[in-house]
Formats: structure tokens, sequence, C-alpha cells
């Protein structure tokens, strides 16, 4: 409802509720899905202290100027920030396209859930550096078409991984059409994330999906980090 130097004001189902800035770490806005567009197509820029600041991020000599709408031209130093997200006309990001299609895979009734995104203020305990954190399920397979060039080549490339308290392997591919492009099996116990980097025609059908491997375990999911498109 509000916010002061101090507090928060929050209107919820126990009533109006005016909460110390100090002992809040995040506040999450419901109604937003998987599949919803950025909240801006600007640059973002996010502080050490999980402040977002959104607008034009250039590098400076001491560190990046933020040309934000409010606040003006400011200037984040080192150590002041924790990542940036800019946003070339040549880049997109996976996480904040709309997928052509989605397909799950009951197991006995239910589908599994659709894959959801995450965006990340650098403050996730537990969790290794990301802008935006897409949640994949096994039997799941999510397809994106690609932007249009000029004829020419697109690059893609993510981090994919174990979700924090998977219990099983799972295999990961991505295709571009009936061809397998990226295959790898993620296996309990390995900590560190694989890296995805492939190439197609600009305006391609690409596919993602993810399956158990050889064993059913629950809890299981995969995280792809970062999931950049640049056309070459």
């Amino acid at each position: 409802l509000w916010i002061d130097g101090d507090r928060v004001a929050l209107d919820t189902p126990l009533g109006v509720l005016a909460l110390t800035r100090k002992d809040m770490r995040r506040a999450v806005f419901g109604g937003a899905t998987g599949t919803n567009a950025p909240v801006s197509a600007r640059d973002e820029i996010v502080l050490t202290d999980g402040t977002v600041l959104v607008g034009e991020v250039n590098p400076v000599k001491d560190g990046f100027e933020v040309k934000h709408a409010v606040l003006g031209n400011q200037v984040v130093k080192a150590g002041s920030w924790r990542w940036v997200r800019r946003r070339p006309a040549n880049v997109g990001y996976l996480a904040d396209f709309e997928p052509s299609s989605v397909a799950g895979t009951p197991l006995i009734r239910q589908p599994p859930p659709a894959p959801c995104v995450e965006p990340s203020r650098g403050m996730e305990e537990g969790a290794g550096m990301f802008a935006r954190r897409m949640y994949v399920w096994p039997r799941t397979v999510v397809g994106y078409k690609l932007p249009a060039g000029k004829g020419g080549k697109t690059r893609v490339s993510a981090l994919v991984g174990l979700a924090a308290g998977s219990k099983g392997d799972v295999a990961v591919r991505f295709r571009v059409g009936e061809t397998t492009v990226f295959e790898s099996v993620l296996k309990q116990g390995v900590a560190a994330p694989v890296a995805v980097s492939f190439e197609t025609e600009a305006g391609s059908a690409i596919s993602l999906e993810v399956d158990f491997d050889k064993t059913v375990r629950f809890p299981c999911s995969v995280t792809v980090d970062d999931a950049a498109v640049v056309l070459m």
C-alpha cells in the first residue's frame, strides 16, 4: 500500500500490516505466471542489498552508470552490485519468451507442473548466481520459436543443473527440429551445472526435453539458468 523510510504497508488477509523494512528480505506479488513477459525491456542491475534498478546500464570507470527514469543518472561502484543483465538488440532470453508449446506426460494421472521462472535478487541461499532461473520437471517438453534474423545464425547458451533437493538423475536434451544438439545426464552428487551451447539458424524451432534417466525418484526437477539467445 505504501513505503516510507522505515516501513512497508501490505494489504493481507489479516488486514493492513505495517512491517519494518529492516526485518523484510523480499516481497512477492501474486498472480504472475512462468510465461509472463518481462517487467521491462530495459537493462537491469541488482545491488548487493537486493535492490533492482531498471534502466540503461553502461560501464564507466568506477563501475556502471544507470540511467533511471526516477532516480536520474546513478553510478553503481564496483563491489556494490551482484549481476547485470543488458538487452542489446541482438540478445534475447528464453525465460522471457512465451513458449510455443508445453507438453507434459503424466506418470499416473496428472502431468508434471508447467515450467516456471524465478527472477533473482542475488541473495538466494545455497543457489548459484543467476539472473533468471527456469524450473522444468521430468517428462516435460517445452518448445520455442527463436527470433528471426536476416539469414544469420543464432547461438543458444545456458547452464543446466539439478534443483536443490532433487533425488533422481535427469536427462536433458535440446533439439532443433528432430536433431539433438545438446544432451546430458545430470547425476546426483555432481554439484556443478553443465554448460549448454549450440548454434542454429535464426528463426528455428527448438525444444527443451527433460526426463528421468533410468530410475524415477522424487522430488526431481531441473534448473535452466540465464538461457540466452544471441543473433550472430
